[in-house]
Formats: structure tokens, C-alpha cells, sequence
């Protein structure tokens, strides 16, 4: 399983330009991510994002999160994604995504729930 995100620095040194992107740190310290940000609709309850930088074997990563009412005081979210693996790198590169998977839920889960 892959560690959850331990910290988000900001991005205010670089060029205020859109669309904004931020840094993504591994709680180990191991691993860097860069995404972008390529949609998002408060209103509507998104947020789209592409890969610039990731360790992982993929390419062309980008991913929508979207929350929807669930019922009374709950909601339910639902990540669509795409990606292509490096070539010879498929099964690691699914096993490496479905650890963020279940890692980025149980954080959210944990954090609301204290």
C-alpha cells in the first residue's frame, strides 16, 4: 500500500499563472508528485488534475474527484481516471495506483472522523 500524502507545500514561489499546481509528498518522505489542476466547480462539487511529475510507471495520468449527497449528513465520492503504464510496467503500475486508492479515502475518512 502506498503512504498517504504527509504534507502539500505551497506553490507561491513559482509563477502565479493558471492552472494551479501543487506538490504532493509522500508521508515517508519517498516519493514527489506535481499535479496540475485542470478543472474544478466548487458549485458542482469537482476537481480535475494531471500528473506533471510522479514516480510511478504511468503516463498521461489525470483523474476527476467528485462528491455527490449521499443521504442525510453523508457523501459519497467517485474518482474517474485515466492512464497508460510504461511499457512492461502494467501490473506495477495498478498495484502502485490502487494503494493511492484506498490511501487517499482512509485519510479523508480519518481526518473527519476525529
Amino acid at each position: 500500500m502506498a503512504p498517504a500524502f504527509a504534507t502539500t507545500p505551497s506553490r507561491s514561489n513559482e509563477v502565479a499563472a493558471p492552472p494551479p499546481a501543487r506538490t504532493l509528498v509522500t508521508r515517508d518522505g519517498a516519493a514527489t508528485f506535481v499535479e496540475v489542476q485542470t478543472g474544478r466547480s466548487d458549485a458542482r462539487r469537482f476537481y480535475s488534475y494531471a500528473f506533471r511529475f510522479s514516480p510511478l510507471p504511468v503516463t498521461h495520468y489525470s483523474a476527476t474527484l467528485r462528491v455527490t449527497p449521499n443521504g442525510p449528513g453523508a457523501s459519497a465520492v467517485a474518482r474517474t481516471h485515466t492512464w497508460e503504464a510504461q511499457k512492461g510496467q502494467e501490473g506495477e503500475a495498478r498495484k502502485a495506483l490502487a494503494g493511492i486508492y484506498e490511501a487517499g479515502p482512509q485519510s479523508i475518512r480519518a481526518k473527519l472522523t476525529r
